[in-house]
């Protein structure tokens, strides 16, 4: 026998690991999770908004069986003489190309909302009168076949959004046109 240690063949030793505990587990994977949640909500706010359809009045027309109930953005001139104001809703047609759609708003219009100014509106048509017209009568165009555009935010040419975000619309509208 020998009294040399090393002659022994080295053999690993084998430590216990640090086990992670269960719940710190969920609570990193909970984290992870909220965060992922979150941030696709955030896109999917983003990409919703920016997806609206975007129509001049006289597209919307056209097109409107293919529009449907869906959300909208439409644009146009405030007709004169079109405007009529009753208790929260306000009536009014908006016109492109010569051809003009029947909107109702409900709430008060932004300040600088008036006849002859382009607008853009955002919303979706709705099949029959407008809520005021049972109580007051047609529009005073009543350009549409029975349906009419039901608005729920009006950006007025002025506004510093729509500005910013319709440069090249505001030509078209002013132009009467869509090039």
């Amino acid at each position: 026998m020998t009294d040399d240690i090393y002659d022994e063949p080295i053999v690993p030793v084998d430590r216990p690991t640090r086990a992670v505990s269960s719940s710190r587990k969920w609570i990193t994977t909970g984290i992870a999770v909220l965060a992922f949640v979150a941030v696709g909500a955030v896109l999917a706010k983003g990409i919703g908004d920016a997806a609206l359809f975007f129509r001049n009045a006289d597209e919307a027309v056209a097109e409107h069986e293919e529009l449907g109930q869906k959300r909208f953005k439409v644009q146009g001139l405030v007709a004169a003489e079109s405007v009529e104001q009753f208790d929260d809703i306000v009536l009014f047609t908006i016109e492109f190309n010569e051809v003009g759609v029947d909107v109702a708003y409900k709430g008060v219009p932004p300040q600088l909302f008036a006849e002859g100014l382009a607008v853009v509106l955002e919303g979706q048509f709705r099949d029959g009168d407008a809520p005021a017209n049972t109580r007051f009568g047609p529009f005073a165009s009543t350009s549409l076949d029975n349906y009419y555009f039901a608005a729920d935010r009006i950006l007025v040419k002025h506004d510093e959004v729509y500005v910013a975000e319709n440069t090249d619309r505001l030509i078209d509208a002013e132009d009467g046109s869509d090039q």
